[in-house]
């Protein structure tokens, strides 16, 4: 066997080796429930259910995330496809976004082998390019920050985009070195990179972002260099007409209606301004967690972040902004001199324009470092390489250390993953200050309340989370309802208690019905004690928000109207608020669907009838055909 042969076949064991301490690390997250968005994406979402093998419930499936402009239809048809194989079982899920993940990981090593060779500053080896290329993979694919991203099962549209623009600069790569050496490729090439990248917009919109990850490649690896002028030309052309045209058509559209952007800012709690001026700080994060990934820093939320809101305002501003403009410096004068650094720090960069800038979103998510963290990895590593040449035996120790200690960090989290109870209480233990992370914690031990040796306590405990949740945010309206939901089930919510929740129901920057509706859903149903007033302005509060929107407002006027007829036996007005939310909402099968099984209690069968015939016309995709049905026998049968 040649030497070549020999390295070759190293390189194909140690990637083998790689792969499976991956799956190795992440097994005991694989056990854990949906969480979060995973409940509206994917378990309470009828169309993704209905999926029967017909080519138009798989589109209906495909089109039925309200996330995002363009609905994601990707990423929602791969969950579909999970549903139809296996059913709602998580393990089924989250097994697929780890293959997905290993997938990203091999992409990353095909196109670190295609970019390391022009980010080093001498001529290396195959063998010293598959060396780097593995060690850059392996530690992105044993990454504690990405724990996220795989085991939370939604975050497979963040996954699914990653993978799809990998693919595509991947392509993009092996047609320019084509071209350098043939002369042929180029068509190839750019075909390729905008065939994956529209999959990556479609799986989520980050894959807007693949033509700038090219532009990089390009400028710090290819420096444009072709065969002929004329295929500098179509270079040059085609980022003009990829990035230089849409993102002038962006800039005029903003300027000529800025509405569209500020009046995303109406449901946040901080301005266009605090945001800008908060993002270094959160940028300065991302690479600390990257740098020095310890599982404390970690976890699904991060509101115990401060928001910025002047230059010194924390203090921490204006050393970040400063430290921003360092790095955008550092790229352009390293450019020649250090090609690994300045690639992975305007990748990274690149990475966070979409997410990390202007529009109106969170402040910090940890999965947004995905895609950003893999061009940053083989970067730095070709850099880093380069550096320790002369220390190879100290080289190769580092790299044994830094692959096992991430994937001990990775282990660490996975395990905490693996039950959401576990993990909820991890992550309040990690951020005390973080309003969701005590919530959520509160809802962990009330949840176990029964398996405990004294069930008063643990109620007592949840308590004490949800009432610090509200007291760090004050518009947080999910523990004051918990509060109320857990602590009146015998004697009635005091009436200073009502009006705070009610005020937060009305002042929150962003109110989701589901709270609200459950709370409702429980005094109807006698598990909570709450005044008829009380009730009263809790529902007035919700529809007064801004934010409430017409879907949920029939919804609430549904739930009110139901409070009416089993409460209050009040039948007027429970037919009028029903009636009312099926005019509030007229496109909505749901609200007809209310609207005859309210009809049917009183025995107005023809109005039921004309409500479910109503529904079943609205219904065009099917989603509720088996609840038509059943309410048409019971229409039928009386």
């Amino acid at each position: 066997m040649t030497m070549t042969a020999l390295h070759s076949v190293s390189s194909r064991l140690l990637l083998f080796l790689a792969i499976a301490g991956t799956i190795a690390v992440y097994r005991a997250g694989l056990f854990g429930g949906f969480l979060f968005d995973d409940h509206q994406n994917i378990v309470e979402n009828a169309a993704l259910q209905s999926v029967d093998g017909s080519v138009f419930q798989w589109i209906v499936a495909a089109l039925s995330s309200n996330s995002g402009m363009l609905m994601r239809p990707i990423s929602m048809l791969s969950f579909a496809v999970n549903y139809y194989i296996s059913g709602l079982d998580p393990l089924s899920f989250k097994a697929t976004n780890l293959a997905i993940h290993v997938a990203t990981g091999l992409a990353i090593y095909a196109l670190g082998i295609q970019l390391i060779p022009r980010l080093l500053r001498q001529v290396a080896a195959p063998a010293t390019t598959r060396a780097i290329a593995l060690v850059a993979a392996s530690i992105w694919m044993l990454h504690p920050l990405h724990v996220s991203n795989v085991l939370y099962v939604v975050q497979r549209m963040n996954q699914l985009s990653t993978l799809f623009a990998l693919l595509g600069l991947l392509c993009y790569s092996v047609g320019r070195w084509q071209t350098l050496r043939t002369g042929s490729g180029l068509a190839t090439s750019l075909c390729g990179l905008t065939a994956f990248g529209i999959l990556s917009l479609f799986s989520k919109e980050n894959g807007a972002l693949t033509f700038a990850y090219a532009l990089v490649i390009e400028c710090l690896c290819f420096g444009f260099s072709a065969s002929t002028q004329g295929q500098q030309r179509i270079l040059k052309l085609f980022f003009i007409f990829t990035l230089a045209v849409p993102g002038a058509a962006a800039a005029i559209s903003l300027a000529v209606a800025p509405d569209w952007l500020l009046g995303g800012y109406s449901v946040r709690e901080f301005t266009l301004y605090e945001r800008l001026l908060t993002q270094p700080r959160i940028l300065a994060h991302y690479l600390l967690w990257i740098a020095v990934p310890l599982p404390s820093w970690m976890g699904i939320y991060h509101d115990d972040i401060a928001t910025s809101t002047g230059l010194f305002s924390p203090p921490a501003t204006a050393l970040a902004l400063a430290g921003l403009a360092g790095v955008a410096t550092l790229v352009w004068r390293l450019r020649h001199r250090s090609p690994g650094l300045a690639f992975g720090a305007a990748w990274f960069l690149v990475g966070h324009a979409m997410e990390s800038t202007i529009l109106p979103l969170e402040l910090v998510f940890e999965h947004r470092n995905y895609l950003p963290s893999a061009g940053l990895l083989i970067g730095a590593t070709a850099a880093i390489w380069g550096f320790t040449e002369r220390i190879p035996n100290a080289r190769l120790a580092g790299c044994c250390v830094a692959i096992v200690a991430l994937a001990a960090g990775t282990a660490t989290r996975a395990h905490s993953w693996g039950e959401p109870y576990r993990l909820a209480m991890t992550m309040a233990a990690h951020h005390p200050e973080s309003a969701r992370s005590l919530y959520d914690a509160g809802r962990a031990i009330y949840s176990r309340r029964t398996t405990y040796d004294d069930p008063e306590r643990a109620t007592e405990q949840a308590t004490q989370l949800f009432q610090h949740a509200m007291r760090i945010n004050q518009h947080y309206v999910h523990p004051a309802v918990s509060n109320v939901l857990i602590n009146y089930k015998t004697d009635e919510a005091p009436a200073d208690v009502v009006t705070d929740l009610a005020r937060r129901l009305r002042e929150s920057p962003m109110l989701h019905a589901t709270s609200v509706l459950l709370l409702i859903n429980g005094i109807t149903d006698g598990r909570t004690l709450v005044s008829p007033e009380g009730v009263r302005a809790i529902f007035e509060a919700a529809m007064d928000n801004d934010t409430t929107t017409t879907a949920m407002r029939a919804m609430l006027l549904s739930a009110y109207g139901r409070y009416h007829y089993l409460v209050l036996r009040d039948i007027q007005n429970a037919v009028a608020l029903t009636m009312a939310a099926a005019e509030q909402d007229p496109r909505s099968p749901i609200a007809q669907l209310n609207l005859a099984k309210l009809a049917i209690e009183l025995n107005e069968i023809g109005i039921a009838t004309a409500a479910v015939k109503r529904a079943s016309e609205l219904d065009t995709a099917s989603v509720h055909r088996d609840e038509i049905r059943r309410i048409l026998e019971r229409v039928g049968a009386e």
